[in-house]
């Protein structure tokens, strides 16, 4: 988990090249980073956007420390509720999209993010993602004493090592899915991707579950993120795919 991939195809390729850009630019354009390691162990709301969440953000207790990630950041900020921290670790232009009144939230933005989203939050924090390679090369290049943050291929996933770094060692989570639903898809609202994962139908637990092979991927992480960290208690909130995996223990 979040180890450094040494085979790439032509995609993947693309990808770094592109992440590797954006990381460029951030570096030279912001100076705050976020503290790795701390000792900070206040528990952390994380607020994902899976589509569980249209049933469970009413559960969210706004006098403690709430951390959004992806179009979870406007979806609490609609219904009255100002996330404490946004985290980010896709570096493509769309997420941009999902943050349209930054105001009194901290934004904690990997390198690679695209320059679009930290032009958009005045004052936002960088932290380094562990990802490839080259990405690790250049970053350590640039910044020797960089502490680069592993961990799953969603911002969800990487947001929980990200406060593990910090010290937090328990975690309330919601929309954290690996599933869609009937209505509203893969989200808990209009989600800005350039694509859509083809939808993948299967039995678990005997029950039937709408995902996606990258869905499936994410649940796994997690699960190998909880061995991982077993100092570390997880409480998830609201009914998916990751939920039944988490209540069953059985792998998928």
């Amino acid at each position: 988990m979040g180890g450094l991939r040494l085979e790439q195809t032509s995609g993947q390729e693309s990808a770094i090249a592109l992440r590797l850009e954006n990381i460029a630019t951030n570096l030279d354009a912001i100076y705050s980073r976020v503290d790795l390691p701390a000792e900070d162990q206040t528990p952390i709301q994380l607020v994902c956007f899976g589509p569980s969440l249209r049933r469970t953000w009413e559960l969210i207790d706004r006098t403690k420390p709430i951390a959004t990630v992806s179009g979870a950041h406007d979806f609490l900020r609609e219904r009255g509720i100002t996330p404490t921290y946004h985290v980010e670790l896709d570096w493509r232009p769309h997420k941009a999209r999902h943050v349209t009144d930054p105001k009194d939230t901290s934004f904690w933005l990997a390198s690679c993010c695209h320059p679009d989203l930290v032009n958009k939050v005045p004052g936002a924090s960088l932290w380094h993602a562990e990802q490839t390679v080259e990405e690790v090369k250049f970053i350590k290049k640039r910044e020797g004493q960089a502490f680069l943050v592993p961990g799953g291929s969603s911002a969800g996933l990487r947001a929980i090592e990200l406060f593990i770094a910090r010290g937090c060692r328990h975690f309330e989570i919601f929309g954290m899915d690996s599933s869609f639903d009937e209505k509203f898809g893969g989200w808990a609202a209009q989600h800005f991707g350039e694509r859509r994962s083809a939808v993948v139908e299967m039995t678990y637990a005997d029950r039937k579950f709408r995902t996606s092979f990258p869905f499936m991927i994410y649940a796994q992480q997690f699960l190998t993120c909880r061995k991982l960290h077993p100092d570390v208690s997880f409480n998830h909130h609201g009914e998916g795919l990751l939920q039944t995996m988490i209540k069953t223990e059985k792998p998928v």
